[in-house]
């Protein structure tokens, strides 16, 4: 996961300056992370909306 905070990017309800945070997390790595349990949304490089399928949790043994 990467991480690239943009200082200012937005503003809050009340108009005041909020920096955004980007994440990045892999395909491969979306169903066993805490992610997959919440509602995400996700974006290509250009801002487009991406449609994200549900990832199937691996069986638990033992």
């Amino acid at each position: 996961m990467s991480r690239e905070v943009l200082p200012d990017d937005t503003t809050d309800p009340d108009g005041k300056p909020r920096d955004t945070m980007v994440w990045e997390l892999r395909a491969g790595d979306y169903g066993a992370s805490a992610a997959a349990s919440h509602p995400v949304q996700a974006f290509d490089a250009r801002g487009r909306s991406l449609a994200l399928a549900p990832v199937p949790r691996a069986a638990k043994t033992g």
